[in-house]
């Protein structure tokens, strides 16, 4: 009894214990169980009938009405894990429908919420990447980035004696969109606003060595060669006290003095 993890298990054999080891009143062995007296009565009763079986009871809880087993609900959502892996964005509206269509009826939205939750899914927001990214060129520039950086290195004049630096840079872009959004309002009411779309934009250039704890950046109005050519110049006088190599940038722009590159694919 002692190893049974099913309370309501342990607490009828608690009861039936009594009754039969030292037999009492129901309202005794009540008071000792800290049950109801019925609760007595109807434990006593129905093991007098039905012996065992009527202990060992599989409780009220679990999935008793369930559209599909936990094994049919894992090959259900298969091909929405396989779309996902692939970078297309699934739903709850797609799986609602996909899932209405395997049961043959329709289902609360709920459900596949609670569908979702029980196989450990969760919304989250896409991670973004350029359409014309290659994973292969770079993942092949990751790995021979150091190769890269020491040929960059063994370029310099033998007199140079400088520290390099390696360094990372990108360029992201910050504005708006003048776009109308919800707004509470009473009954009968409906809100009026002025709507032009209208889009501004700026750009910021970084660039930064993370082990050695250095940045710097420029806010500038476009993404250009003279912009990026700008940037360069600003990233070379502010670290002069090293050779610099830089990488992420494309290699067909024109490069101040002391600042090498290592383009990305």
């Amino acid at each position: 009894m002692k190893r049974e993890p099913r309370s309501w298990v342990r607490q009828r054999w608690w009861i039936i214990s009594h009754a039969t080891v030292s037999p009492r009143r129901a309202c005794e062995i009540a008071k000792q169980t800290g049950v109801s007296v019925a609760t007595v009565s109807g434990v006593i009763a129905s093991y007098n009938r039905m012996g065992e079986a009527s202990v060992q009871t599989p409780g009220s809880g679990g999935r008793r009405h369930a559209y599909l087993t936990l094994a049919q609900e894992q090959a259900f959502l298969a091909p929405f894990a396989l779309r996902a892996a692939g970078g297309e964005i699934a739903t709850r509206e797609h799986i609602q429908q996909a899932f209405e269509e395997e049961v043959g009826h329709s289902v609360h939205f709920t459900t596949i919420y609670r569908l979702l939750a029980r196989h450990g899914w969760r919304k989250l927001v896409p991670r973004p990447s350029h359409p014309k990214a290659n994973p292969d060129e770079q993942a092949a520039f990751q790995k021979n980035f150091p190769a890269l950086a020491q040929a960059a290195i063994a370029t310099r004049a033998p007199s140079d004696q400088l520290p390099v630096l390696l360094m990372a840079q990108d360029e992201g872009r910050f504005g708006r969109i003048s776009e109308s959004r919800r707004a509470w309002a009473p009954p009968g009411i409906r809100p009026r606003s002025p709507r032009q779309v209208v889009r501004e934009y700026t750009y910021v250039y970084t660039a930064v060595a993370p082990a050695q704890g250095k940045m710097t950046s420029l806010i500038l109005p476009w993404v250009d060669t003279a912009m990026m050519n700008l940037f360069l110049s600003h990233v070379a006088t502010t670290f002069a006290e090293y050779f610099l190599v830089v990488n992420d940038l494309r290699s067909e722009r024109v490069l101040p003095s002391k600042v090498d590159i290592c383009p990305e694919g």
